[in-house]
């Protein structure tokens, strides 16, 4: 179904057509609120620093059904271009 499946590209064709909130009559009865909350937060990260790099370094865990990024290093630099003071590592 996802060619290139171990590859992070949320601009891929069938972007929307994951498990993660089940389907069908088992389909999540909280997935709306998820992604609302997902929205917000992404929105507030971007607003804050809307200058987000990768560095390449990502790792990748096989779980039920999907292969997760359990983790995804990033450089944040807000509008003034700066880092800020305090950066989270892990």
């Amino acid at each position: 179904m996802f060619p290139n499946p171990d590859q992070f590209d949320m601009m891929r064709d069938n972007v929307d057509k994951h498990l993660a909130f089940g389907h069908g009559v088992h389909r999540c009865l909280g997935n709306r609120v998820a992604q609302l909350q997902l929205k917000m937060a992404y929105e507030r990260i971007l607003e804050r620093f809307p200058n987000i790099y990768w560095t390449g370094k990502q790792k990748i865990e096989p779980i039920i059904l999907v292969h997760a990024i359990s983790s995804l290093q990033v450089n944040l630099y807000g509008k003034d271009g700066k880092r800020p003071v305090m950066v989270a590592t892990s």
